[in-house]
């Protein structure tokens, strides 16, 4: 069984405390004042000058250029957190070169997707129930995305292979056909050592675009109970058919805040034109916030289910604590998170506590079987 490596579990409580400061830093603080700097400054007024005298463009032009100030204030953070702080810890494999070319691919999906949603949106928002048609118009969108991610968007980011050992691909089709999952045919490997050392596998897509995606971070780092452990936790999110319950969660989520943007619009005489779109993204941020311990919660719920699931198939309790400490080595994960902060930002529970729950449930089921 792995131990836990020392060394790493103190390099841990310093990674992950400046981590979790810079992702609350870059993804709340940073947009929280950038919204009202552009507001106080005049700058939002600038901005829809320009914007009008695009005529119908006027809100694709306002949109692309809100997102392209936003990517740089927020591109400082982001560039140390994500490459010179992982270089630090030696966490990441990307080249300077290697990590600008997936920093402007995501740039170039931002702008794909941010436009034409902000677009639609100003079509219909201040009309009867505008924040009705927009959470159906966005469920439709999550749908659409988890369709294609397994097809185009993941290969646009990594290399993809054919899973190449074919007797453990036919047994992961195996059981997943006799856990009910039928449309699933098809295991490759995500080539995740050309941009980090982190290990992971994924369940990916709906209907006919599922698939079984396995690190090679994974493969070339675990033995084989270990990556069954984790494969089979994946599975368990699928067999509980938790991607859709996602999806209706954060549909109910946005259904409530634009539901509360709206009355508070228009309880304050706010206009519903781009003018006032950062007032519209300020909310959005604050009642995120609002929602997100419960929505966490649920989360963190999720996974602990994910993980009896997988231990309750492999009966192998050694295999299943040896994988979560090899796992918070190789992440630099916190063993034991501070409990506010997990409340409130972390969607899987701490290591020690996936430990804790898997020795509970792995004596449960020892007794049943001797009773």
């Amino acid at each position: 069984m792995y131990k836990y490596n020392k060394k790493k579990r103190e390099m841990a409580k310093r990674y992950s405390r400046i981590k979790i400061a810079m992702g609350i830093l870059n993804g709340i603080f940073v947009p929280i004042i950038f919204l009202l700097a552009l507001v106080s400054s005049g700058l939002n007024s600038k901005i829809i000058g320009v914007a009008h005298s695009f005529g119908i463009l006027a809100v694709p032009v306002y949109a692309f250029i809100f997102l392209t100030l936003m990517i740089v204030v927020q591109f400082p953070a982001r560039f140390y957190s994500s490459f010179v702080y992982e270089h630090k810890y030696k966490l990441s494999n990307h080249t300077l070169f290697s990590w600008f070319v997936d920093y402007f691919k995501g740039i170039f999906l931002g702008y794909v997707f941010f436009i034409p949603l902000i677009t639609g949106l100003f079509m219909i928002i201040g009309i009867q129930l505008w924040w009705l048609y927009a959470t159906i118009l966005y469920f439709l969108l999550v749908l659409a995305m988890s369709y294609v991610f397994p097809i185009i968007i993941l290969p646009f980011f990594y290399k993809i292979e054919p899973y190449g050992n074919e007797e453990h691909k036919k047994r992961l089709l195996a059981m997943t056909r006799e856990l009910g999952l039928k449309n699933v045919k098809n295991v490759v490997v995500i080539k995740e050592s050309e941009k980090s050392k982190k290990p992971n596998a994924v369940f990916m897509g709906i209907a006919k675009t599922k698939t079984i995606g396995l690190f090679d971070t994974l493969i070339n780092s675990f033995p084989k109970p270990e990556i069954e452990s984790v494969i089979w936790h994946e599975l368990g999110h699928y067999v509980g058919k938790d991607n859709i319950k996602h999806v209706i969660i954060e549909t109910l989520k946005m259904a409530f805040i634009l539901f509360v943007v709206d009355n508070v619009f228009r309880a304050y005489s706010i206009p519903f034109d781009i003018s006032s779109f950062p007032f519209l993204m300020l909310s959005f941020i604050l009642l995120e916030l609002i929602a997100m311990p419960i929505t966490n919660t649920y989360s963190r719920w999720l996974e602990k289910k994910a993980d009896l699931f997988s231990l309750k198939l492999t009966k192998d309790l050694d295999a299943h604590i040896s994988t979560e400490r090899r796992l918070a080595d190789m992440h630099l994960s916190l063993t034991k998170a501070n409990p506010l902060l997990e409340f409130i930002f972390f969607t899987h529970p701490s290591p020690e506590k996936r430990v804790r729950y898997a020795k509970e449930y792995y004596e449960k089921m020892k007794s049943h079987k001797l009773s």
